[in-house]
Parts: structure tokens; sequence; C-alpha cells
């Protein structure tokens, strides 16, 4: 090995490389200046409660309001201002600086500032924390009907099982469970249930894969009596009946000169999707390379492509056939 290679390779050994970790809070840095623009006023300004009597998270952000009002910097306070319970042991070398003696001597402000407006926003999700004039964060409480309104609230949602006795509706549940355990039983007895087997000794079921049927003859008989079809036809055809080829829009549609041709988004899709690339298809067609190349570029991405999925799998739900396909065993 060359000396200078071993220089390197020896250097990178004794670097200490980045942990995923590093590399998330590196990427927190590079967007400072949005979180201080966009989510800053808009944290201040939304009136936050939880339903925890000692939240943590608002007790920061009651601190990081009043030091935003003084127009202070968190960098500048104090550590044991730090509301507690708030920096977790594993991200305390990221959210604090250390001297050499691995002593802390400040805050992060900028990435403690996002820690807290992140764990706001799960706390958020999970209904810990709400905002009683928000539409999807308020109180879970607030959503639940009061006891004295619980008879009109039934009367007015008119379920037929609400309105027998709660030991009626149970028996009629315990029965029907009584009756498909019956007929579990009497199937796995006589081997209907080919995915199941009972071990007598152990007491236990043992699910498998069922064998899938290998009879080339019969798949060979069922395909040869279907018709041979181009799948340029095949697209058309799916086209004309869900149009999801329009789902494919433009990256840029204010600086798009054209919308793409059908043409063109098939074989585009068609080459992507074999690995045949859009320099195989220009030359085996009479499409310009450039074409196929920008309509990649402007109308094939994964949003796109859901979207023109979406059409294709909402238009076969949509067929009389559909309800007669089995997606179980």
């Amino acid at each position: 090995m060359p000396r200078e290679k071993l220089l390197i390779i020896g250097r990178r050994l004794c670097e200490k490389p980045f942990s995923q970790l590093d590399l998330r809070w590196q990427a927190v840095d590079k967007q400072v200046g949005r979180c201080t623009k966009n989510v800053r006023p808009l944290a201040m300004a939304l009136d936050y409660d939880s339903s925890s009597a000692n939240s943590p998270w608002l007790a920061a952000l009651r601190w990081m309001e009043s030091i935003f009002a003084s127009r202070q910097q968190l960098s500048r306070r104090p550590l044991d201002e730090i509301p507690e319970n708030t920096i977790p042991k594993r991200l305390r070398a990221y959210l604090l600086n250390f001297d050499q003696d691995g002593n802390p001597v400040s805050l992060r402000g900028e990435r403690y500032e996002f820690w807290v407006y992140r764990q706001l926003r799960k706390r958020l999700d999970v209904g810990d924390i709400y905002v009683d004039d928000s539409v999807q964060h308020r109180l879970f409480a607030d959503e639940l009907v009061a006891p004295e309104r619980k008879a009109e609230a039934l009367k007015e949602l008119d379920i037929p099982w609400l309105r027998q006795l709660i030991d009626a509706t149970l028996d009629a549940l315990f029965a029907e469970l009584d009756t498909l355990w019956r007929s579990f039983g009497r199937e796995l007895r006589l081997g209907k249930l080919k995915h199941l087997e009972y071990d007598p000794v152990k007491k236990t079921l043992t699910w498998h894969r069922p064998k899938a049927n290998r009879d080339d003859a019969l798949q060979k008989g069922f395909y040869s009596k279907v018709a041979a079809c181009d799948i340029a036809d095949v697209f058309r055809f799916v086209d004309e009946q869900c149009c999801f080829l329009e789902a494919m829009t433009p990256l840029q549609p204010r600086y798009a000169k054209k919308i793409a041709d059908k043409d063109s988004l098939m074989a585009v899709i068609i080459a992507q999707a074999m690995n045949y690339g859009n320099l195989k298809m220009a030359e085996t067609s009479d499409i310009p390379y450039y074409v196929l190349e920008a309509t990649h570029q402007q109308h094939l991405r994964l949003a796109t492509l859901k979207a023109a999925n979406d059409r294709i799998s909402n238009f076969i739900a949509r067929l009389p056939i559909f309800p007669y396909y089995s997606f179980d065993l």
C-alpha cells in the first residue's frame, strides 16, 4: 500500500465517525433561520394547555416566551434556568456546550428551541398538549358528550343494538362466537384448513403458507385462451377507463411549455419499468431522446406515480367483480 494511502486510512481509523444523530443535528443547524422566522411566531402566538399538571414542555415554552419577549438569547441564560426534564441524557452532548473538563457551560439555544418545538408537535398529536381554539388538537374531553345529554345523543345516533339490553347483546355475540368456533373446529378436523396444523401434544396451532398450484399444464391452458395484446394498447385501454395518465402532472406547471403527450409518458414508464432506459427507448422508437428525458424529469416522480396508482386502484375497486376477489386465505 502506498504511503499516502496508508496515512489516509490511518487518519480515518483514528477519527471518530459521524453517527446518524450527528448528521440529524447538523441538518437542524442549517434550518435555524427558517425555524426562527416561521415556527417561533406561531409557537409564541398559540395558547397551549396540557392535561397533565406539570408539563415540562409547557414550562420550557413559557420560559422561552419570557426570554424572547425581553429580546435575549437562550444561549446567554444560565443553565439552572432551564426547565427540568427537558434535556435527556442522550442529547446533552448535542444541546449543551462543554469546557475542556467536560462540564456544561452554556446552552445551544437554536437546537434547544427546535427540540422543544418538536416535543410540542409530538404531544399535540397524542393529545397530551392541546389548543382550545383548535379544530384538530382540542382537549379529548371536549369531544365527549356530557352525562346529562347521553340519552338524547344515543337517541339521535339511532343505532339498533343500543335500543336493547346489554345482556341480550352479549348473549347474541357469545352465540355467534360459539358458532364460529364450532365451525372452525369441524373444518380443522375434516382437514379443510390446509394452512393450519394442530399439535395434540403441545396443543398448539401452527400456520404455514399454503402451497401454490404448480400444475404447469393448467397454467398454460389458461393463458393459451387469452389473446396476445400489445402493452401500449393495454396502457391506452386503462387510461380510457380511469385517466391515470392525467395524474402525471409536470413538476413546474407554470414554466412547462406544453403538456406531455401520452405516447411519451407511456414510453418513459415502460422504459423505467423494464429497466430499459430512455436512450434505448429513443433508439427503438420514433420519440427523440430529449423528449423522453424531459418527460421523465418533469412528470415521473413518487407523488405522480402514487396518484396514478390510486386512480387505477380506485377504478378496480368500483368494478362489479371486485367484491368476489378474496384477499384472505
